[in-house]
């Protein structure tokens, strides 16, 4: 019982004293020279006066708010170190230095201005400042500390854009945000060398982003789960995407890349169903494909990658390009024009097009899947340019018929193994009267008249050898 009532007595007198500590703290006094402050019964701190601030002797927990006066110059090595209850600084003009670990552990600040005047910011200034989210810098900032905001959770620097305040920034490694915007940027460096403009962090919520015109690349990870964006504007300056950089943006439905893209990494769109437009023989098309993205041109609707191949030039070896692939169609598409350049027509190309009617096949193709057109696709109408063309013999090996222009039926070409052995009349439309089959056919399909309830003549030409 003696032991219990001595540590109470010990613990009376450890709080009258904390108690008597307090109420004697002093409230106003000298940092500077020429510098006095007071300290409010509200806990707001005024420092007045002029020159350097040398010293800080107010209670740092007391301090709830600080205004620094015009007059001050600088602000003094641990300034407001552990003042953990200030939410608010007010600096006025006139600052030029915010001295090493000025603002260390202001746990509750949120915001800071610096003053146009400020040109210098220490080491570690605003280390532990969990909840600090923004700070304001002119642009003539000179020089940036050390492990300026450590142990600080997705600060964001603001200031104008090409000036020295966003250059010191991006050498120290920080991104750098002007107000207004909804994405963070960083200048790229090879030694002292400014060589490139990155755009490194885009807000979560952001709905539409215009990347600014001198920006040369998207950094990894820049929109990544940007869950609710729909539109991204890059412009022609962009020539590097990272990885990453629109993983999980799940309402992107369309992108359009400048020409001038010359690298992509394979992970860039993971979880992106953006449809990717680029125009034909670009390198932003050729860099797509290198990852296996496919690509749409502008005011198509088919989606397509290009094949690459190696080859020695000048004792180098260079990847080229060597075919271009159809993969993929619009699955609301009716009538569909495949870009001349196409070489081959891939697998299932066409399986989700259950809307199709027509597919207009450009001289190019060569090569034509034997899936190509299973599913949605296969009940369309395939157009050819001429008899003379690669893609009459693309599409009949793969066992489908195609159709000339302004014709009313179905042809297809038949194969001894690799070597044409026939022209055969595949089918010809149901609402024909009389019909002459063209000469150079050989056969006629068992199906090219079935149900035609209207037809009344057919003229045979001398080419026929073979009826079904």
């Amino acid at each position: 019982m003696k032991k219990i009532l001595k540590w109470i007595f010990v613990l009376a007198a450890l709080l009258v004293s904390f108690c008597c500590a307090s109420a004697l703290a002093e409230t106003s006094g000298t940092c500077g020279k020429n510098l006095s402050w007071m300290l409010d019964d509200e806990g707001t701190l005024i420092i007045s006066g002029t020159g350097e601030m040398t010293s800080h002797p107010w209670a740092v927990g007391n301090v709830r708010n600080t205004i620094i006066e015009e007059g001050v110059t600088n602000i003094c090595s641990y300034a407001f170190h552990n003042c953990t209850n200030m939410t608010s600084v007010t600096i006025s003009e006139g600052v030029t230095i915010i001295g090493d670990h000025a603002f260390y552990n202001c746990g509750s600040l949120t915001s800071i201005n610096f003053p146009d005047s400020v040109t210098s910011i220490g080491d570690f200034v605003f280390d532990y400042c969990a909840c600090l989210e923004s700070v304001t810098i002119p642009e003539n900032v000179m020089s940036i500390g050390i492990n300026t905001i450590r142990n600080c959770n997705n600060i964001i620097w603001y200031t104008a854009l090409d000036s020295n305040s966003s250059k010191v920034l991006s050498k120290k490694g920080y991104s750098f945000r002007v107000q207004g915007d909804n994405y963070s940027l960083k200048y790229l460096y090879t030694d002292d060398e400014i060589t490139g403009l990155e755009i490194c962090c885009v807000d979560k919520d952001a709905y539409v982003v215009t990347i600014p015109d001198n920006v040369t690349s998207i950094g990894n990870y820049a929109f990544q789960e940007c869950r609710q964006l729909y539109s991204v504007t890059i412009p022609a300056s962009v020539t590097i995407i990272g990885k990453y950089a629109f993983d999980h943006c799940t309402n992107l439905w369309s992108l359009t890349l400048p020409d001038g893209i010359t690298s992509i990494d394979s992970c860039t769109f993971d979880a992106c169903h953006a449809i990717r437009y680029a125009q034909l023989e670009s390198e932003s098309a050729k860099a797509l494909s290198e990852k296996s993205y496919s690509f749409r041109v502008p005011g198509t609707v088919c989606d397509l990658i290009y094949e690459f191949k190696y080859e020695s030039i000048s004792g180098i070896s260079q990847k080229t390009t060597c075919g271009l692939e159809l993969v993929d169609a619009d699955k609301n598409a009716v009538s569909i024009t495949i870009p001349d350049g196409v070489t081959s027509i891939e697998n299932n190309a066409f399986s989700n097009c259950s809307k199709l009617t027509s597919v207009y096949i450009p001289n190019s193709v060569r090569t034509v899947e034997d899936y190509a057109f299973i599913g949605g696709g296969a009940k369309a109408k395939r157009y050819v340019v001429s008899m003379e063309s690669d893609s009459t013999k693309a599409v009949s090996k793969a066992g489908y018929s195609f159709r000339l222009p302004d014709t009313n039926y179905d042809l297809k070409y038949l194969y001894n193994d690799t070597t044409i052995s026939g022209l055969e009349i595949v089918e010809v439309d149901k609402e024909t009267v009389t019909f002459t089959i063209p000469e150079g056919v050989t056969s006629i399909n068992e199906l090219a008249f079935s149900h035609h309830m209207n037809l009344t003549d057919v003229i045979i030409p001398k080419s026929m050898t073979s009826i079904n």
